[in-house]
C-alpha cells in the first residue's frame, strides 16, 4: 500500500519535472538560435553602402562555427557569383567586387 501511494505521489511530480525539463531545453535551444542569428546579422555579415547584405565574414564564422562544410560551400559559392566574368566587346574580364575582397 505505501509503494502504491509513493508512485501515486511522485509518479505525477516525476512526469511534470520532465516535461518542464523538456520545454527549459526548449527554450535554451532557442536562446542559442537567437545568439547564432544575431551574430550572423550583426557581426559576421557584409553589407554595401545601401544597407544590402553582400557577403559574409568567413574568419569571423568560422571562429563562431568551426570550418563547417556548409559554410565552405556558401563561401564558395559567394566567391563564384562574385567573380564571374564580364565580357565586354568579346573579352572576358574577372571583376571582384571590393566587398569580396575584404576591403
Amino acid at each position: 500500500m505505501v509503494f502504491l501511494l509513493f508512485f501515486s505521489v511522485i509518479g505525477p511530480t516525476a512526469a511534470s519535472a520532465k516535461s518542464e525539463s523538456k520545454e527549459e531545453m526548449h527554450n535554451q535551444e532557442v536562446e542559442a538560435l537567437a545568439e547564432d542569428l544575431e551574430f550572423l546579422m550583426e557581426e559576421a555579415t557584409i553589407y554595401d553602402l545601401d544597407g544590402n547584405l553582400v557577403t559574409f565574414d568567413f574568419d569571423k564564422l568560422s571562429v563562431r562555427f568551426g570550418e563547417v562544410k556548409e559554410l565552405q560551400i556558401l563561401e564558395l559559392e559567394i566567391n563564384k557569383a562574385t567573380c564571374e566574368p564580364k565580357v565586354t566587346n568579346g573579352v572576358k574580364s574577372y571583376a571582384v567586387s571590393a566587398a569580396a575582397k575584404g576591403t
